[in-house]
């Protein structure tokens, strides 16, 4: 036929067709050869990726909900939504129903544990009033507690908030005759969960 190139081995092939071992040697080296690259190759890609890759911080938890116990929220649910700098609503409950409603600020301050999204101790303020009528007879209608505190962790997501400072009660009723001081003792102790 004429145009058919009958050599379609390449240059380097072992001229001698008796020997089949030798072209299969060929034939393996080219191979692995291949496959060694392609390894190699793939190696390189893989490995730039993960080198160039960032670890992924994890999430912050921005809610906080607390439980517990103070004055003067008396038993007390707390909603909060920050990290370093935390907003937050206060309902109280006593046993006779609905407390005094506050709004209250935190913000932690200090180094931070390794492990930990927020730095342990804070300083806070709040203030809580009688929002929700009654049928009791209310010493003041406002107070205003600035606190410090410290949170210790038990988890990366729980713990217990623990704070004290004075309270400053406003718009008092003349009419009563229990006599409140002009400045009160305030904390409170909380179970938290963050999410």
């Amino acid at each position: 036929m004429s145009g058919f190139n009958h050599n379609t081995l390449p240059k380097s092939y072992p001229e001698n067709k008796q020997t089949g071992l030798v072209a299969l040697i060929y034939f393996w080296q080219s191979k692995r050869r291949m496959l060694l690259f392609v390894v190699f190759l793939s190696g390189i890609l893989l490995t730039g990726n993960i080198a160039g890759a960032k670890i992924k911080p994890r999430p912050k938890y921005r809610f906080e909900a607390d439980f517990g116990y103070g004055f003067p929220e008396a038993i007390g649910i707390k909603i909060k939504y920050g990290n370093k700098i935390q907003a937050g609503l206060v309902q109280s409950l006593d046993s006779r129903g609905f407390g005094a409603t506050g709004i209250e600020i935190y913000y932690h301050m200090g180094e931070k544990p390794r492990l930990m999204d927020q730095a342990p101790w804070y300083v806070s303020g709040g203030v809580a009033g009688y929002l929700i009528d009654v049928d009791y007879i209310k010493e003041y209608n406002f107070i205003i507690y600035p606190r410090i505190g410290r949170s210790f962790n038990i988890s990366r997501t729980a713990g217990i908030n623990l704070d004290a400072g004075p309270g400053f009660p406003l718009g008092r009723k003349n009419s009563s005759n229990n006599s409140i001081a002009p400045v009160l003792f305030t904390g409170s102790l909380t179970i938290f969960i963050r999410f």
